[in-house]
């Protein structure tokens, strides 16, 4: 009977219930039985409630769990990719993880380079390119950058000034690293592009 009323609606009930049998009287009574029935509800309601938060809990553990299953397979796969000895290649899995991360982080402009003369690189350089324009972020064209390679292998993220990189520099590293791609940062002090420009250099395969 009691489950049509509002939290603040029993609450209230229950007091005027409870005020009325304090009195004795037949209705006192009557009153006492309903003050039962009333507590009852409550605590079915409460019940609820901590069953519905204790859902919540686990619907959140479970997603948390799958994205962790998700990054340990595209590290997986990157792993075995370089042990195999085959070209880099931004796999479907990797893919599927990097463009939603991509989306949600603060945008900026990002220009994509490779070391001169190394296909590999320049290849695989274009596939980071495309999903980084498939996520909204702007990517740009410059022509010399006033560098032709990097020596150390991998991939890097270079600023014009470490210690104020543009906004979108740090959740970018992240997001390729939680699909398995290792980005260092770090000043390209011999480099020439825009100050707001995050520069990420493809350099050979390790």
């Amino acid at each position: 009977m009691f489950s049509s009323f509002s939290d603040a609606a029993l609450s209230a009930f229950r007091l005027w219930v409870s005020w009325i049998a304090v009195g004795g009287s037949g209705i006192g009574v009557a009153c006492a039985v309903l003050t039962v029935l009333s507590t009852k509800e409550t605590t079915r309601r409460s019940s609820l409630k901590a069953s519905e938060v204790e859902a919540s809990l686990l619907d959140t553990k479970l997603k948390l769990a799958e994205s962790e299953r998700e990054t340990k397979e595209a590290h997986r796969l990157a792993t075995e990719a370089k042990s195999a000895g085959m070209p880099r290649t931004l796999t479907q899995s990797q893919y599927d993880i990097l463009l939603p991360l991509l989306r949600s982080i603060p945008k900026g402009k990002v220009l994509v380079k490779a070391n001169l003369f190394d296909t590999e690189a320049e290849v695989y350089a274009k596939q980071l390119e495309a999903i980084l324009a498939a996520s909204g972020i702007e990517v740009i064209e410059q022509g010399s950058t006033g560098i032709v390679s990097l020596h150390a292998p991998g991939v890097a993220l270079l600023v014009n000034d470490v210690a104020n990189p543009p906004p979108h520099g740090a959740p970018l590293q992240k997001s390729f690293e939680r699909a398995g791609i290792q980005m260092p940062g770090g000043a390209a002090e011999s480099a020439v592009f825009p100050k707001d420009v995050v520069m990420i250099w493809v350099s050979r395969k390790p």
